[in-house]
């Protein structure tokens, strides 16, 4: 979500955000094998079947699932806009038709 944002405002310069940009992360299985937890990685939707095993543990664990570097979030709410109104925007009659309460301009 935060590389989605620099790329809508601060021309795609993955700051704080990448690898390139700074950012580190542990060796989550080795942090696991440090606290005695059990560990998850989930690299692909084929490997989803290890969220089963993690429901289902009654021990302290982490599950690292990582997530391509090119996903992005829908629907979003875009700066400046109310949380009832997110992109990608429904057609305005629709949109005025479901609103529980007044909406804003």
């Amino acid at each position: 979500m935060i590389q989605q944002t620099q790329d809508q405002w601060l021309g795609s310069v993955y700051h704080a955000s990448s690898r390139e940009g700074g950012i580190s992360f542990p060796d989550y299985e080795y942090l696991a094998k440090a606290f005695n937890l059990d560990y998850y990685k989930i690299d692909s939707p084929d490997e989803y079947s290890n969220v089963l095993k993690v429901v289902k543990s009654s021990n302290a664990c982490i599950c690292n699932v990582n997530i391509p570097r090119e996903m992005r979030v829908t629907p979003q709410v875009k700066f400046g806009r109310p949380n009832e109104d997110m992109e990608p925007l429904l057609p305005r009659d629709m949109f005025h038709q479901f609103m529980l309460i007044e909406a804003l301009d």
